[in-house]
C-alpha cells in the first residue's frame, strides 16, 4: 500500500469502516482468516501451492487493516476480538515460517488492542 497515493488510501480506509460498521463479524472473521493464512495450522495443503511471500503479504495487509479499524473504531471489532487474537496466535506458530517477519506488526497491532482497552473505552464487552 506504500504506493497508493494518500486520498486513494483515505477512501479504502473509509470503505473498509464502513464495511465493518455494517457486519464487523463477517469483516473480522475473513480478516483472521487472512491473518492466519501464513500459519502451518491454517489450510495445510492449500498453503502447499502459497509462497511465503505471498502468504506474509496476505497476513501483513490483514493486521493492518485490523490496526486501522481499531485505532478508528475499537468498538467495532469488539465481537470479534478471539478470532483475531486467535489468528494472531497462528501465526506465531515456530513452525509455519512467518513467525519473525510478522512480529513488529504483531507487536503493533496488540499495543492498539491493548490500548483501545485501556483508553477509549472497554473492547470487552463487561461479563
Amino acid at each position: 500500500m506504500d504506493d497508493f497515493s494518500e486520498a486513494r488510501r483515505n477512501t479504502l480506509n473509509k470503505c473498509i469502516l464502513e464495511i465493518a460498521e455494517k457486519n464487523s463479524p463477517l469483516l473480522g472473521s475473513g480478516l483472521a482468516n487472512n491473518i492466519s493464512y501464513g500459519s502451518s495450522s491454517s489450510q495445510p495443503a492449500a498453503l502447499a501451492a502459497v509462497s511465503l511471500s505471498t502468504a506474509l503479504g496476505v497476513s501483513l495487509a490483514a493486521m493492518r487493516m485490523v490496526i486501522m479499524i481499531v485505532r478508528e473504531d475499537a468498538i467495532l471489532f469488539r465481537d470479534v476480538l478471539s478470532l483475531i487474537i486467535t489468528a494472531v496466535v497462528k501465526i506465531l506458530d515456530p513452525n509455519g515460517g512467518l513467525r519473525e517477519k510478522v512480529m513488529p506488526t504483531i507487536t503493533e497491532l496488540i499495543n492498539e488492542m491493548v490500548d483501545a482497552c485501556v483508553i477509549p473505552g472497554p473492547l470487552i464487552k463487561p461479563s
